[in-house]
């Protein structure tokens, strides 16, 4: 016998699966659980309903369940899907960014508009709304033991808070303009930041204690990275108004007067990354527009270079160390990303290509695989053995600012800005596959095609009578295949109202809010945005 099952409320109906493996109870707090029937274990993840629940229904199949509440909406769950995987965030500002937790379990994000936040990565929820008081953040960062964040705010301050009662841990940092860069040491105890100034200050991160004097440069810092060891801190500099000016400096902190040490060459150093075991340093520079751009590797001991420049063919863009050191990722504003075998400084692979220049890249955790971003907002995910394209590209509005791996590596989140209309979107996209035989794939790439391969006769297209068969057999066997998930179609009738909004799309904009309140019937703040969508309407429509 499984052991009892307690719930908030009282349970109101209890189904079995049709194999009586496991059952459906659904309480009057408006929840329903799917339990095994020997265990009483919770599988998959609790559906939440606005309003308490009336009525459930299981489909025969037992894959989808239908419920109903007081509100008079009837709504179909798909038992075998994630309900809250994909995850969309709007901001109307294109100042953002945007990074995972250390855990992979939260999101931070920082804007001039609303400051900074702390979210939900799996609901989107707000976590410390208390965070919106540190006021206009240009940039901020997670400490790597996931205890505090850092913020950069507008004026030229940084400060340490505690995200989980959005308190401050230190007082401000003052720079004397405003900061580019900031970078916690691997054990969470130092944090550097780099201003327009040109210097660079480096402090405990829990008070507001300088290690030493601040750093110099020439020029305007643009990037920061500690070394693994954290007894290096490497500087990029540059001035973004004149191309062909800036310069990497490599600093040796781990003494009571840091030694700074020029690299050689020159150009806006626009990225830079240590190894992961800290022996080379790598530098993006950007010499000037239709020359090329390189990166170089160095020695992070004696800042010598290490071989020659990898070059791209216009330009230089993001680059990054696979998480085993054993690749190198470099990119250019030409929409071409070289994967180079660091030991031997040739390429990997062939170039991973684009249309437009990219803006993004990261490796994921088990470095099998890289996600890249380009300007026209297109997110491709490649196969860093074979170079090959895994899947369609992801499409995002605008062009691609960040991408991210979760550390599990099954999610990727991304930031996209679309430049001109003033707003930025986070996403977070899971990247996981659900498992399929080999029949259920040739079927999915079959009625996706619109064509079949035959031996002998090669690709052919697919009868209209077999496609609709094929369709009608996987909206059984392979729902999610081929209709779209309640969760889906919430998140894209949101993100169309805010679009028609930011356009001035009123009619648009009203019509997807009514679709979003109908999901969330007592969202007050979705049915404030209908109202005034609506009434924007009847002004455009009563004429001056």
């Amino acid at each position: 016998m499984a052991p009892p099952v307690r719930f908030a409320k009282p349970a109101q109906e209890i189904l079995f699966s049709p194999d009586g493996r496991w059952v459906i109870c659904a309480s009057s707090d408006a929840t329903v659980r799917r339990l095994a029937a020997d265990s009483g274990v919770l599988l998959g993840a609790i559906i939440r309903q606005q309003d308490t629940i009336r009525n459930v229904q299981l489909a025969s199949d037992g894959r989808r369940i239908l419920t109903s509440g007081h509100d008079g909406i009837w709504r179909v769950w798909d038992l075998a899907s994630k309900f809250s995987t994909d995850l969309t965030l709007h901001f109307t500002n294109t100042s953002l960014h945007a990074e995972f937790s250390p855990d992979g379990r939260r999101i931070l994000t920082a804007t001039r508009s609303a400051g900074a936040m702390v979210w939900d990565a799996a609901t989107g929820e707000t976590m410390t709304p208390a965070l919106r008081r540190a006021g206009p953040c240009l940039t901020g960062q997670f400490s790597p033991d996931g205890h505090w964040i850092a913020l950069a705010q507008t004026g030229g301050v940084v400060r340490v808070w505690n995200w989980t009662n959005a308190e401050p841990v230190s007082l401000a940092v003052k720079h004397s303009a405003e900061i580019n860069a900031l970078s916690f040491s691997a054990d969470s105890r130092f944090l550097a930041s780099g201003s327009v100034d040109g210097t660079v200050q480096v402090w405990e991160a829990t008070r507001p204690k300088l290690i030493f004097r601040p750093l110099a440069h020439s020029d305007p810092v643009l990037v920061l990275a500690f070394s693994p060891d954290g007894r290096r801190l490497a500087v990029g500099c540059g001035d973004l108004k004149k191309t062909g000016v800036g310069q990497a400096k490599l600093w040796s902190i781990d003494r009571t007067t840091p030694v700074g040490q020029s690299l050689g060459g020159n150009g806006t150093v626009g990225d830079l990354f240590f190894s992961p075991d800290g022996r080379w340093l790598v530098t993006s520079c950007f010499v000037g527009a239709q020359k090329p751009g390189y990166a170089q590797m160095w020695d992070a001991d004696t800042g010598r270079p290490v071989g020659p420049p990898f070059r791209q063919e216009e330009g230089a863009g993001p680059i990054e160390f696979s998480p085993d050191g054993r690749l190198l990722a470099t990119s250019g504003i030409e929409g071409t990303v070289c994967l180079w075998d660091v030991a031997t400084s040739r390429p990997a692979t062939r170039r991973l290509r684009h249309k437009r220049g990219i803006t993004a890249l990261s490796f994921s955790p088990d470095g099998t695989r890289i996600a890249t971003g380009d300007a026209e907002g297109s997110i491709r995910l490649w196969d860093t053995l074979t170079g090959e394209p895994l899947g369609p590209s992801l499409k995002c509005a605008g062009f691609v600012q960040r991408t991210r791996f979760s550390p599990d590596g099954r999610r990727l989140l991304t930031v996209s800005g679309d430049g001109g209309k003033g707003y930025s979107r986070v996403q977070v996209v899971d990247l996981t596959l659900p498992a399929h035989s080999f029949l259920q794939l040739q079927q999915i790439a079959a009625l996706w095609s619109g064509a079949r391969f035959d031996p002998e006769s090669g690709l052919t297209s697919l009868p209209r009578e077999e496609a609709l068969s094929l369709w009608r057999r996987l909206r059984v066997d392979q729902p999610e295949q081929v209709t779209t998930s309640t969760k889906a179609a919430q998140l894209w009738h949101e993100q169309q109202a805010f679009e028609c909004e930011q356009v001035g799309n009123w009619l648009g904009a009203a019509f997807h809010l009514r679709q979003v309140l109908g999901f969330r019937p007592r969202d007050s703040a979705t049915a404030a945005r209908l109202r005034r969508a609506e009434g924007q309407l009847q002004t455009a429509r009563s004429g001056p």
